[in-house]
């Protein structure tokens, strides 16, 4: 049995906007393997549209934030899509497999270089 993508994210506190990253069709595997009926397609926002909802911050601010505020312990805490997109805005290559720990990492290497 499917539940319905309303029910799912407002009971995991989700917005559609943590999925800017994602393609409709990853978006629809993301949910295939939570047995989560996705939204339709028409209904899945644009990227564009999605980044003028979603405020990215300049790539100098979040630097600063990662050396400073963000240590593993502190990214651990976050959620994948919000590491995620850190790692978007740091010019981080990963893919949808890869693992929150394994972008943690990536995003902490960024403190060595």
């Amino acid at each position: 049995m499917k539940v319905k993508w309303h029910d799912f994210s407002r009971r995991r506190k989700i917005k559609i906007e943590n999925f800017y990253h994602m393609s409709y069709d990853e978006y629809s595997q993301w949910c295939a393997t939570r047995s989560v009926e996705p939204i339709s397609r028409d209904a899945f926002p644009q990227k564009e549209e999605l980044e003028a909802i979603v405020e990215i911050p300049s790539k100098e601010n979040i630097l600063v934030v990662i050396h400073k505020a963000l240590s593993s312990k502190s990214l651990s805490k976050m959620k994948k899509t919000d590491i995620q997109s850190l790692c978007d805005t740091n010019d981080v290559d990963y893919t949808v497999q890869t693992t929150k720990k394994q972008l943690i990492q990536k995003l902490l290497e960024l403190n060595n270089s």
